[in-house]
């Protein structure tokens, strides 16, 4: 697959750098934190303890952290019209990583631009 990024001014070069930053950014923690929490509400899962609600949620904050906070909220948003059991981790990884797709790879070609439209 080719991947061709032209910009035509300086204003597309800066809206360019603006918008790069939201694409590979997490999001906050209190954000998927609540996110999580609406998933849990509107799904079915296993009868948990107090403390293994608590540190399920604990994990997997911390590991959503790592990835873009556009898609792991559309991941968790739609996962309760998915399925109707809360995910795995594994399911919200697999997810993730497919809706991520070529991302780094576009992200990586316009910063290569944006560095040869400044030289």
């Amino acid at each position: 697959m080719s991947l061709t990024v032209r910009l035509a001014d300086q204003i597309d070069a800066d809206r360019a750098r603006s918008v790069l930053g939201g694409l590979s950014g997490p999001a906050k923690r209190e954000q998927i934190v609540e996110w999580l929490t609406i998933c849990a509400i509107k799904t079915a899962h296993a009868k948990d303890d107090d403390m293994s609600s608590e540190l399920k949620l604990k994990v997997f904050t911390s590991e959503l952290l790592q990835f873009p906070g556009d898609i792991v909220r559309h991941v968790l948003a739609k996962w309760p019209s998915k399925s109707k059991w809360f995910p795995t981790w594994k399911e919200l990884e697999d997810e993730i990583t497919q809706l991520a797709g070529i991302r780094p790879q576009i992200i990586q070609r316009v910063q290569e631009r944006l560095n040869q439209q400044g030289d």
